[in-house]
């Protein structure tokens, strides 16, 4: 009976372990891999969309660095001009007329992704309205997912963020109701 009893116990032990640490752990790491990479842009100097606004054609300079290939592959720069030329292409409310927005990026920081760290990506942009300088951010990409974590992946995502920040300048803000929110509970 002791016998079944210490089986029991280590039964429900393991159970508790796992319950209390390797659940969220896998959990998390699921979360991850569904997320891929995420990227944020933070501002140095701040661009308003009224600056965007008249400039019709998009711009994007190869991709630099100054910390040489052995902190950022080449394939890096490649993948990130690659994604830069599809989104000059695609981009809405840039048609290829001038004036145009030119975005300089320098490359300033890359890490793949490892067993116990995330891929990171670090790169400074530079906005200018045909010779003027009009505003100036650090791109953060970083992906925790085994999935998205390659330099292709990094570098599609920042390009991506950009377009992200350059629809929502180039959209016109829409009339929001004045309607207030319920509370959550009562919006069935």
């Amino acid at each position: 009976m002791s016998r079944l009893v210490s089986g029991m116990v280590l039964l429900s032990l393991t159970a508790g372990m796992f319950a209390a640490g390797g659940c969220t752990t896998v959990a998390r790491h699921a979360f991850y891999e569904l997320r891929g990479a995420t990227g944020t842009i933070r501002w140095i100097e701040e661009i308003k969309p009224v600056q965007i606004e008249p400039c019709k054609s998009l711009n994007f300079a190869p991709a630099t660095t100054t910390i040489g290939p052995k902190l950022c592959p080449p394939e890096l720069l490649a993948e990130y001009d690659r994604a830069a030329r599809e989104l000059q292409r695609t981009a809405p409310g840039f048609e290829g007329e001038p004036p145009t927005l030119n975005i300089n990026t320098e490359i300033l920081y890359f890490q793949t992704k490892g067993i116990l760290h995330g891929a990171l990506l670090l790169a400074r942009l530079t906005f200018s309205d045909q010779d003027r300088p009009i505003g100036s951010a650090i791109i953060y990409v970083e992906s925790k997912s085994f999935r998205e974590g390659s330099t292709g992946d990094l570098a599609e995502t920042a390009v991506k963020t950009v377009g992200k920040f350059l629809k929502q300048a180039k959209t016109p803000p829409e009339e929001e109701e004045e309607e207030p929110k319920k509370p959550f509970w009562r919006r069935h």
